[in-house]
């Protein structure tokens, strides 16, 4: 899973791919029509949701292993462009909705209290 100073992990499965969540850990391959690779610095899977809003997933930065997780995915989506409607949810969004998440449930403030 994820810890401060390492890269959150994932693992693909039939069912979909799993990440580093509580709330909703595996991206079915059913909501998802499409995907497509970036080759930014660091390398990119943008899932395309069904509701038009993708979703971004570094990739490895080894090429064999780029090669296997993207080959893993292909096997369950088609690989295409980006659609020119698509909205992309940045990987870093994710972590900020769930630091949102965790301040709002402490409420008070009181969690920071020592």
């Amino acid at each position: 899973m994820w810890s401060k100073g390492s890269r959150p992990t994932y693992a693909i499965t039939t069912r979909g791919i799993l990440r580093p969540s509580r709330d909703h850990p595996l991206l079915r391959w059913e909501s998802f029509d499409g995907f497509e690779v970036k080759t930014d610095d660091p390398p990119l899977l943008v899932l395309f949701r069904k509701q038009r809003k993708c979703r971004e997933i570094t990739l490895p930065a080894e090429a064999e292993l780029r090669g296997l997780v993207v080959g893993a995915v292909a096997a369950h989506l088609p690989q295409r462009p980006l659609p020119p409607d698509c909205t992309v949810l940045p990987a870093r969004g994710f972590f900020r909705r769930i630091l949102r998440r965790a301040l709002l449930r402490c409420g008070s403030g009181k969690f920071f209290d020592k």
